[in-house]
Order: structure tokens, then C-alpha cells, then sequence
């Protein structure tokens, strides 16, 4: 009974999630990691040098690489366009590479030439979500979006245990500008072929078409 009650609670959950994010939808990542850091809670868009990293909080004025926009692709997966304020057309999506591990901006979502910017969400067990690479390069040393909140550094871990890796466990926070609009952003999606689901073969049709209309209006801080 115990069992029933616990796989019900997680396909809620999933159930939950589906229900709550959107495309198009403007959101802030933040972290769950054991070691709190106020200087280093959410994921943050360098697009000067396309780099990724963790910052302080969501304030647009000073943090706009905290605001990202989401696009699910035609395959299945998620794309995370930067909404950071200074648009730079070679660093804007989310982007893994499982060659080192490292994370950083792409200028496009084509799965030719960009595969690391295809993300998959997946619920945690403990309520929280994990984005999972779909790199046309698999790597089980590299696949999910980690955090380390000691330095602020990001990159990608083998697991998302939560004993070695809770920078792997995310929240996801809905995000509105005061005059309850978000920002546009600079993306302009890409095409390619991409993997259905999380088989690196098979295609699918093309990848990214761009940045979706205006996300709601609504000013929502759930943990999904």
C-alpha cells in the first residue's frame, strides 16, 4: 500500500509539472542544493562571453541572466533562451557540452550543431525537477545540470543523488517584469534533427522555431 501511495504521489507530481510549465513561459532557475549560499541561488546568463553561472537573486536591473525563456522543441525537449539584457546573437540558449562537462550560451538550438541546448525535465522524488541533457554525444559522467553553491560555478554531474549531487535538484520560479510584461529576447530558435525522448538515434522533426509569444502574466514562486 505504501508503494502504491508513494508512485502515485510521484506521477502527481509529474502531473503538476506538465500542467504548470508552458512554452513560452519566463521563469528563474533556482537552486536546491544542501549547502545554502545567498550569493549563489539562481542560474544566471553571462551573455557577454557566454558563459553560466549562479548569482544572488532575480532582480532584472542587475541580474537579467536570471531570466530565462522556455521553448519546448519538437522533439520533446526544452530550450532555455537567456533574456539577459545585453543580446548577443552567439550566446543565448543553454547549452551542455558532455564532451568536459562544462555549460554554457549557444547561438541556436539546432541539434547539428548545438545538441546540448535539448534539455529533458525530469520530477525529483522530493518535489524538485533536474534537467537532463539530450547531447548527441552521450557521456554518463555528464548529463544533468549541476550547481556547486560553494563558488557559483555550473556544470554537469553523472547522477542526481542527492548525497553527492543536490546541485542536480532544481525549483522552478514564474517570473514577471514590474509592468507585468518580460522582456524579448534575442534568440532565433534553430532547425536539425534531434533524438526522440532520450534515444541518442532516430529522428524527429526540426529542433527550435524561436521564441514563443509573451508568457502569462502571472507572478507564481512554486516548487514544482
Amino acid at each position: 500500500m505504501l508503494k502504491i501511495t508513494k508512485s502515485l504521489l510521484f506521477l502527481s507530481l509529474i502531473f503538476t509539472f506538465a500542467l504548470a510549465l508552458q512554452d513560452g513561459d519566463t521563469i528563474a532557475l533556482k537552486t536546491r542544493g544542501n549547502f545554502f549560499n545567498a550569493n549563489f541561488q539562481y542560474l544566471n546568463a553571462g551573455t557577454v562571453d557566454g558563459s553560466v553561472s549562479m548569482a544572488a537573486n532575480t532582480d532584472y536591473a542587475t541580474v537579467s541572466g536570471t531570466w530565462w525563456r522556455v521553448h519546448l522543441l519538437s522533439d520533446g525537449s526544452w530550450a532555455f533562451e537567456s533574456l539577459g539584457n545585453i543580446p548577443n546573437a552567439q550566446h543565448v540558449y543553454l547549452n551542455a557540452n558532455t564532451h568536459d562537462g562544462s555549460v554554457n550560451l549557444a547561438p541556436n538550438t539546432d541539434y547539428n550543431t548545438a545538441s546540448g541546448t535539448h534539455w529533458v525535465i525530469d520530477s525529483l522524488s522530493d518535489g524538485t525537477i533536474t534537467l537532463r541533457t539530450l547531447g548527441s554525444f552521450p557521456n554518463p559522467d555528464f548529463v544533468y545540470l549541476n550547481t556547486n553553491t560553494y563558488d557559483g560555478s555550473v556544470n554537469l554531474a553523472a547522477s542526481t543523488d542527492y548525497a553527492t549531487a543536490s546541485g542536480t535538484h532544481w525549483e522552478i520560479d514564474f517570473v514577471t517584469s514590474a509592468n507585468g510584461s518580460a522582456p524579448s529576447g534575442p534568440g532565433t530558435g534553430g532547425g536539425g534533427i534531434a533524438p526522440t525522448g532520450g534515444d541518442n538515434g532516430g529522428n524527429a522533426p526540426t529542433g527550435g522555431a524561436g521564441p514563443a509569444s509573451s508568457p502569462k502574466t502571472r507572478r507564481l514562486r512554486s516548487k514544482i
